[in-house]
This record gives structure tokens, C-alpha cells and sequence, in this order.
């Protein structure tokens, strides 16, 4: 049953997006300082890195999957790195708890920043790996339309987990004053700042 596999699919990119990481902070805040689009426009740059990871996790195409694996301490190296220079942006900005109206090319530099900070964490590819060992993907390896639904699940299910996200921070707003949202800046910016040093120093141990 095709629709089967996209609701599987659903249900593993829901998981894989759950913990909190960078890109769930940035949705929050961004939702809290900026507006609920923004936030979604962040979870969906999330949501498109996890097609890139979950697609070379079922194929397992060799090459890319020998890179990352190769490659991850220096990767997560870059990526720990633009985790902290963004943090410290977070802890420094001026907040406003006026809604902001953003225009599409801003909307697709979220989405390329989010999309590329989120590719630079090797982390989603073995947590979907995982996954996809705890409900025996083997059985629609040979299934293209399956696979292909799969795909789409994930994706939809990663971005279902952000819009909530956003969502859930949008309804906070409303009740949320400059002061506070400066408060919310430094705890994100710290949040930040703390795993990116620790992407970092794991990097470094590896390398």
C-alpha cells in the first residue's frame, strides 16, 4: 500500500525533526521576533535538508554517504562554527515585538541560510538511518513510487513538526512584551552559542 509508505514516511520525518536542535531554535525564535511565516519559511529550509539526508540514507549512495561519514567532524566543524557566529547574532539583536513584514527575497534568504546550516549537520543522516532500520525499510527498497512517497512523507512530516513549532511560538507572541523578547534573544542566543561550542569541540576531538 503506497499511502502506507507516505504515512510511514510522515511519521520519520515527524521523529527526526522532534529534537530541539539549531534549526528548532531559529524556527522559535524567529516566529517570536519576526512572525509565524517566518518561522515556517525557517522549518521548511529544515524540512528540504532532510530529503537531501533521508534520500542518500535509503539509497545509500555511496559516494555522498562515504564523504559525509569521512567528512562529518570537518563538516560539523563548519557547521558548530556558523551555529555560534549565528548565537552571537541572536545575544546581540535589538528585538521588537512589532510584527515584521518580510518580502519574498528575505523569505529565500531564510531558506537558503536554514537550508544550508541544516545540511551542515551530518547528525539527521544516521538518526534516519536508525529509523529506517526500525521499520525495515528493506521491504519497499524495490518500490520507486513507494520510495518516492517516502520521501515526500518525511519532508512533510519534518515540516509538519516546525509549523507546530512556529505556530505554537506565534500564539506565545502575542502576550510577549520587547523586554521579554530580549530575554528570549540572550536564552536563544546562549542555546545557540553552548552547541555550536559543542559541535565544535566534538569536532575537534574527532579530527
Amino acid at each position: 500500500m503506497p499511502l502506507l509508505h507516505l504515512l510511514e514516511g510522515i511519521v520519520v520525518g515527524f521523529a527526526g525533526a522532534m529534537p530541539i536542535g539549531p534549526i528548532g531554535i531559529l524556527c522559535i525564535r524567529r516566529s517570536l521576533a519576526i512572525g509565524r511565516k517566518q518561522g515556517i519559511v525557517t522549518g521548511l529550509g529544515g524540512a528540504a535538508a532532510d530529503i537531501v539526508y533521508i534520500t542518500v540514507a535509503l539509497f545509500g549512495i555511496t559516494l555522498v554517504a562515504d564523504f559525509v561519514t569521512l567528512e562529518q567532524y570537518s563538516i560539523r566543524l563548519c557547521g558548530g562554527i556558523a551555529v555560534m557566529a549565528i548565537g552571537i547574532y541572536t545575544f546581540r539583536s535589538h528585538p521588537s515585538s512589532r510584527l515584521i513584514t518580510s518580502n519574498k527575497f528575505e523569505h529565500t534568504r531564510l531558506f537558503v541560510s536554514t537550508f544550508l546550516l541544516a545540511l551542515s549537520n551530518p547528525v539527521p543522516l544516521f538518526g534516519f538511518a536508525a529509523l529506517l532500520t526500525a521499520i525495515g525499510f528493506k521491504s519497499i527498497s524495490g518500490e520507486s513510487v513507494s520510495l518516492v512517497l517516502f520521501i515526500a512523507g518525511v519532508f512533510l512530516g519534518s515540516l509538519l513538526w516546525f509549523t507546530l513549532l512556529a505556530n505554537i511560538a506565534n500564539a506565545v507572541r502575542r502576550n510577549i512584551t520587547d523586554q521579554k523578547l530580549s530575554i528570549i534573544n540572550k536564552v536563544a542566543g546562549m542555546i545557540l552559542i553552548v552547541l555550536g561550542i559543542v559541535a565544535t569541540g566534538s569536532s575537534l576531538a574527532g579530527l
